[in-house]
């Protein structure tokens, strides 16, 4: 499912763990989430070049999962 996109918030509760804690979806969760590392590295990476070049780039959002 996490590689699918879904957040693991949502993982929790599908597999009903308590309150929806992902702190116990994270022993079964072996997605490596290298996509979206990569991502959010390259957000990061337009936003440090924009603040010291002064110039605009167009920043990918990041997909939401649809529950």
């Amino acid at each position: 499912m996490a590689e699918s996109g879904v957040p693991v918030q949502v993982i929790a509760l599908v597999l009903n763990h308590i309150n929806g804690s992902p702190l116990a979806t994270k022993a079964y969760d072996r997605h490596t989430y290298d996509a979206e590392k990569l991502r959010a590295l390259q957000t990061w990476e337009r936003r440090v070049d924009h603040i010291l070049t002064g110039t605009t780039s167009t920043v990918i959002p990041f997909r939401t999962a649809t529950p």
